[in-house]
């Protein structure tokens, strides 16, 4: 905030008529600040800052209107508003001049204190408002500075939540001479409501899922990440995939809809925010070749025969947190042939929008029947490929995709 009063400088060969300005000015909150030349006011202007300069024109040496071409000629003084004090005619020809050398106004003497009184309050009511503006200027300045950074910080701490939340994603698949794994992960922010995963149970069993925590950002990013955790810690003691033995091993996969239902017991939606999430989770036994899941509020697998059209296969139940209580989830049971595909997929990839409408179920069959001669890795990529051809590379949902096949 503005501080102390405002610096006029008068500039007058006679000090007694310098007196009688501070005279007239003392009821103003101003300091009168004075030059007995041309030269010294000069001086004065390049350490001190001034409201207004209250300059004679009629001056031994340099006059004032010598005085004010200076000013007006250096960079730090040409914007300090001069008004002439003169005693000479008020002919056009010497007020043009005193216009023409940078004036903004006259007095002449005899002075009128009013006038006098009421001509510098406009100035220093001028200069106040431009400190004011400067004062604000600069602390829009450091707070769009501050804002700046802060904004840096949180992309930072943004893109190092995004690396640890890649790093929830399975690092290797199971490899299996029954089948083969693949997932692809695509999301539209650097923190992701999707997660996905698959676990090797023991030689025969391997489980999957993908869900789907609803809206974007840190809120859903950090319940995706603590349901990867609860998930994929296993075996362990009180592991919710599966009972173990005293080793920690797994002597007993539980069904994937109990594993939902106890899902749903611990993950009530949030009245306050509505957050709940979806999820498929499925285990895949591959000594009877069957692909046992539940699809809690998400989407349908899809089945890509070895021999035959492709099938979207059943999906029930509501969505985790939907309703409480005593909830049960139905499973569902593939019976697989070598050469089968599953395919699960979050709602982001039958959802996304571009220029040609909705990608939908159609456009990922398509997609899935068109590559189906390729690997499946190749042909999860097809179908990301696709999804960011019609967005653009800009979707509003996060795209992820897991799948196996019998071999």
């Amino acid at each position: 905030m503005m501080k102390g009063s405002i610096n006029v400088l008068a500039v007058d060969d006679r000090r007694e008529n310098i007196l009688a300005l501070s005279s007239i000015l003392e009821r103003l909150d101003v300091t009168i600040v004075e030059a007995l030349s041309g030269q010294e006011a000069l001086a004065l202007m390049l350490d001190q800052d001034f409201a207004l300069v209250l300059l004679d024109v009629q001056m031994p040496g340099m006059d004032g209107f010598e005085t004010a071409r200076l000013m007006r000629g250096s960079e730090r003084t040409k914007h300090v508003p001069i008004i002439f004090v003169t005693a000479i005619s008020k002919e056009h020809k010497y007020v043009f001049e005193g216009y023409e050398s940078g004036a903004v106004d006259y007095l002449f003497k005899p002075l009128d204190p009013d006038i006098v009184r009421s001509k510098v309050n406009v100035f220093t009511d001028l200069y106040k408002q431009k400190l004011l503006l400067s004062e604000k200027s600069e602390q829009l300045e450091d707070a769009n500075r501050a804002l700046k950074d802060a904004y840096r910080q949180i992309k930072h701490d943004l893109a190092a939540a995004g690396a640890i939340q890649h790093q929830l994603l399975p690092s290797h698949l199971p490899e299996h001479p029954e089948a083969s794994f693949a997932w692809k992960y695509d999301p539209c922010e650097e923190l992701a409501g999707d997660i996905l995963n698959v676990l090797e149970f023991d030689d025969n069993r391997i489980g999957l899922y993908l869900l789907d925590v609803s809206g974007h950002g840190v809120q859903a990013a950090l319940l995706s990440s603590a349901l990867s955790n609860l998930l994929t810690s296993m075996p362990k003691a009180g592991s919710i995939l599966c009972e173990c033995g005293l080793e920690t091993e797994c002597v007993s996969v539980i069904s994937p809809s109990e594993v939902a239902a106890r899902l749903n017991d611990r993950f009530p939606m949030n009245v306050e925010t509505g957050q709940y999430f979806t999820i498929h989770y499925g285990v895949l036994d591959l000594t009877e070749r069957e692909y046992g899941y539940v699809s809690a509020g998400h989407p349908a697998p899809v089945v890509v025969p070895a021999n035959g059209d492709i099938v979207v296969a059943a999906a029930e139940g509501p969505a985790i947190g939907w309703f409480t209580g005593d909830m049960r989830y139905i499973e569902q049971r593939l019976k697989l042939n070598r050469g089968d595909r599953v395919v699960i997929y979050s709602d982001g990839v039958v959802e996304a929008v571009g220029g040609k409408g909705e990608f939908g179920n159609s456009g990922l069959l398509r997609v899935l029947t068109e590559t189906r001669s390729l690997d499946l890795d190749a042909s999860l990529q097809s179908v990301i490929d696709a999804v960011r051809l019609l967005t653009g590379g800009v979707h509003q949902d996060d795209v992820s995709l897991v799948g196996f096949e019998i071999s």
